[in-house]
């Protein structure tokens, strides 16, 4: 709801219908939305999918209007393809006989697949990221080239790159190892003098994805890769640009292979030039995104009103999203309604049909408790309801004993004791034969997860276990209705699942013209030039309203029925639930603008009067922005310009109903977007935020990381602890012996006195300082390694940098993840980083510390030391900011703990 009420905000562009009344299969997001929004972080792709076409402004046409005034737009798009898979058939279930293979799913076959599109139109042109490059605020999200471009691509070694040359081990084969001074040949100069090259900086080289280290390419160097089919964030070096790989370890001999073997691609700057430009782009092969992946940005699109005779400026960002499927939409919605009434029952919607009615009265209490002193103990669990079942008991004589039968009594005089009269019911308080007319005027489908924050006085469990909740439902006067509606057994309701397509309605609009729309627009709204007569338009206006489309928006909207459906009232109808719930339901059959040549536009010019000159403009834009044709070729594309429309919100809504990841105190949407994620840490690439946005989620989802507090203490820890998303792995390159052995001592004790139990503390305090500096594999070994696992160490990794082996077996036992054979999966592989993090925090309980808003407490569990304490609590801070928004009541609780004993 609240995207529809920020969509309800833009300037134009509403679904299904324009400001200028004709067609329109998308919705806007502007400056206007953006004040709802937060948009500043790129367009995000709307569902899991692959990036088939695009193209890319070098610079926005500038479109010219009479008298020297001119607008600038943008005729970039990207358009992915998704495709949205029906659950199999469950096995039926066999007779338990020994011996009986175990009944398998039904097979699936190609009509159990739906192929469809989204398309963003009006993306940023190539100077806009030119000029971002140019004028980079590191305090501004960062706007970085999408991937799937095509043309030159290559990678640098920059900033990202940390690795380091390692100092070479003193020779195990030493008689007297400490005898450093002269025990290792020097290193001559090019004068000939004795010296100690400085470690080189850059990217580790291996010979497998994540395999042996064999060299390093210095910063600076420049290589073309091939990304590894297998190991996602490996790349094949290909060839480098320029740059020469050198020795893992300072004075070693470099592999012959280094300049042919794999480097870890995130760790790289992308350096492009894009290729062609200015044209539709079919990718070769396919670019594989996931939900919230940052694909574009958003560009200009500049209407007459904001032009002048001065040269335009980049003044009016604006994307149109549109999400579309071919001719078999129809049969796949009927085949997924059958294949839901095959599945386990679902309950992710509750859809209240018209005419089902409500129970809208509470009878009086029927009961009476006049004895003080009895406490009132619940029968079963009824956690959250408004009502629950006690039964009286009474202390004296001890022990508890019962006081006449259970009663149902306001759930806030659970485990109290009696000290006055008490009402309650001998039956639960609703019952669906008491529901009563009038019944609902339109139909109206709520999330269960929305359902579940009405909050106590709203929610109800009965005596069979099950739920009621008290909903608010539109009447076609403009008013509201309230009352309970139960899960199981209310007539004319029903809980469902996605593949029912709750709500939905397929209107097949595509034999309105154009034309006909227009006139209908200029009929009702009574826009007509001089010399024109209404009855002229009102055969048109017939046409239209007499059409699926009108109808079902009179249906929804137009509650005071005459007629008049305009863009206007979509507008308005956005802002209230039920309005908004059937306009994002409305499936559409109609021609796409985005093809099928310009003679339905040129068909309105007798209607443009003495806006010839700018009709003339704008037909030269629409040619312009045209290009459906050139995608026909793409796998599953519509090959007829009718598609079906879906609203984007209500499409992803339907589907999206795990993603339920919101405050449990406040309600506030807590799902982690690569907008949020940039938004708290400014350094993090837009790679990582998308990467990690999903899978933090998941994570949070999963181990109950599901209040304000909780996820901005998680994420206030990540600020430190992985260096805001941007080191995944513990670095342990030490510069300055003193300060590494007065880091580690014990641990430096511990670690070489496993290998070599003879040495002297003192011995071990001088090979510490002397070998271990500049070598980051040796101490990683020395510190996290053990002899059961040789060439592994456990450092930290991931997200909070879990450390030492007996964590990553620990984590391994609950997981299934086999971090122990291979620990470098917990900072490559996203999904193990944040569950890993998430499975840490839940089970050493810093959930507790965090309800708390204790962030000393937190700190100490995750770092003793209180490492960068004040960074911890910043970022806390600012993803509270960025999660709560303002929301009630754990802004005033969040405010009233940040106190000094909690550390703040």
């Amino acid at each position: 709801m609240a995207y529809m009420k920020a969509l309800g905000n833009a300037t134009g562009g509403f679904y299904p219908l324009g400001s200028n009344g004709l067609w329109h299969g998308g919705i806007h997001f502007d400056s206007q939305t953006g004040t709802a929004l937060k948009q500043d972080g790129g367009i995000c792709a709307i569902a899991d999918g692959e990036v088939v076409a695009y193209r890319l402004d070098s610079k926005y046409p500038e479109l010219k209007y009479q008298g020297d005034r001119s607008v600038l737009y943008s005729t970039g798009f990207v358009l992915i393809r998704h495709k949205l898979q029906l659950p199999p058939v469950p096995p039926a279930q066999q007779p338990a006989t020994p011996n009986v293979a175990s009944a398998q799913p039904s097979e699936q076959t190609a009509a159990d697949t739906l192929v469809f599109f989204s398309v963003y139109m009006h993306t940023m042109d190539l100077e806009g990221y030119n000029a971002a490059k140019q004028s980079a605020d590191k305090n501004k999200p960062q706007i970085d080239e999408p991937l799937y471009w095509e043309g030159s691509r290559y990678y640098r070694v920059g900033d990202k790159s940390k690795d380091k040359q390692d100092l070479p081990k003193l020779s195990q084969e030493l008689d007297n190892p400490f005898q450093t001074a002269n025990a290792i040949s020097p290193f001559q100069s090019d004068d000939g003098s004795s010296a100690t090259p400085q470690p080189l900086t850059g990217i580790h080289i291996r010979d497998l994805p994540d395999g042996k280290i064999i060299g390093l390419l210095p910063t600076g160097s420049e290589l073309t890769l091939t990304p590894d089919p297998v190991k996602k964030g490996w790349g094949k070096i290909s060839s480098i640009k320029s740059g020469e790989p050198v020795s893992a370890t300072v004075g070693h001999s470099v592999s012959p292979h280094a300049p042919y073997c794999y480097v870890f691609i995130n760790e790289l700057d992308a350096v492009s030039d894009p290729q062609p430009l200015n044209t539709v782009v079919v990718l070769k092969t396919p670019y594989a995104v996931t939900a919230g992946t940052v694909i574009g940005h958003m560009g200009q699109y500049q209407e007459y009103t904001d032009s002048s005779a001065l040269p335009p400026g980049r003044t009016h960002p604006m994307l149109h999203l549109e999400t579309f499927a071919g001719p078999d939409l129809s049969d796949f919605i009927a085949r997924s309604r059958e294949r839901a009434k095959q599945l386990p029952p679902a309950n992710a919607f509750l859809e209240i049909s018209v005419g089902a009615q409500l129970v809208m009265t509470v009878p009086d209490p029927d009961q009476t408790l006049t004895q003080i002193g009895l406490k009132l103990v619940p029968v079963g669990d009824a956690q959250g309801s408004r009502w629950i079942k006690v039964q009286p008991k009474a202390a004296h004589p001890a022990p508890l004993h019962n006081v006449g039968p259970a009663l149902w009594v306001d759930a806030s005089q659970a485990n109290k004791v009696t000290d006055g009269v008490v009402k309650g019911w001998t039956d639960f308080p609703l019952k669906v034969s008491n529901a009563s007319a009038p019944g609902a005027d339109f139909r109206d489908v709520f999330r269960r997860i929305d359902l579940e924050k009405l909050g106590a006085e709203n929610i109800a469990k009965d005596d069979k276990g099950q739920h009621w909740w008290n909903v608010t439902i539109g009447t076609k006067d403009g008013a509201t209705r309230q009352g309970w509606v139960c899960e199981k057994g209310h007539a004319q309701t029903r809980m469902c699942g996605p593949w029912d397509w709750p709500g939905f309605d397929l209107i097949d609009h595509s034999g309105i013209k154009p034309v006909d729309m227009l006139k209908r627009y200029l009929h009702v709204t009574d826009q007509l030039i001089e010399g024109e007569a209404k009855t002229e338009f009102e055969p048109s206006a017939s046409v239209v309203n007499e059409g699926a489309l009108v109808a079902a928006l009179e249906r929804a909207i137009d509650t005071n029925k005459d007629g008049t459906i305009t863009a206007q009232e979509l507008k308005i109808a956005q802002q209230t639930p039920w309005f908004a719930e059937a306009i994002s339901h409305l499936i559409v059959r109609d021609e796409s603008e985005w093809g099928g040549g310009l003679g339905k536009w040129q068909a309105l010019s007798p209607l443009m009067g003495t806006l010839q000159s700018l009709w003339s403009s704008e037909l030269e834009r629409i040619g312009k922005l045209q290009w459906w044709e050139q995608a026909n070729g793409i796998e599953g594309f519509p090959k007829d310009h009718a598609p079906w429309y879906f609203h984007p919100i209500g499409l992803v809504s339907n589907f999206n109903v795990n993603a339920g990841l919101t405050c449990l105190h406040c309600g506030s949407d807590l799902t982690i977007t690569a907008t949020i994620l940039k938004a708290i840490f400014p350094n993090i690439t837009t790679d990582n935020a998308g990467r990690f946005s999903t899978a933090v989620t998941t994570a949070f989802i999963k181990y109950g990381i599901n209040t304000c507090n909780r996820a901005s203490h998680f994420l206030g820890q990540c600020e430190v602890e992985c260096g805001g998303f941007t080191a995944f792995r513990e670095n342990l390159n030490y510069t300055d012996g003193d300060h590494l052995w007065a880091t580690y001592p014990s641990a430096l004790k511990a670690g070489l006195h496993k290998s070599h139990p003879e040495w002297t503390s003192a011995q071990i305090e001088d090979y510490s300082k002397t070998h271990l500096t500049h070598n980051d594999s040796g101490l990683g070994e020395v510190l996290f390694g053990d002899s059961e696992y040789p060439g592994r160490d456990y450092r930290g990794r991931g997200l909070l940098h879990m450390t030492w082996l007996d964590t990553y077996k620990e984590y391994k036992q609950a997981s299934g993840n086999d971090v122990v054979t291979d620990p470098a999966q917990v900072q490559n592989d996203p999904s193990i980083a944040a569950d890993s993090s998430a499975w840490f925090w839940n089970t050493r309980s810093i959930n507790e510390k965090a309800d708390q808003n204790n962030v000393k407490g937190v700190t100490k569990i995750i770092n003793p030391a209180l490492k960068d304490f004040a960074r911890r609590k910043a970022a806390a801070k600012k993803a509270f900011v960025q999660l709560n928004k303002g929301q009630q009541p754990c802004s005033n609780d969040w405010a009233s703990t940040s106190i000094t004993e909690n550390g703040w």
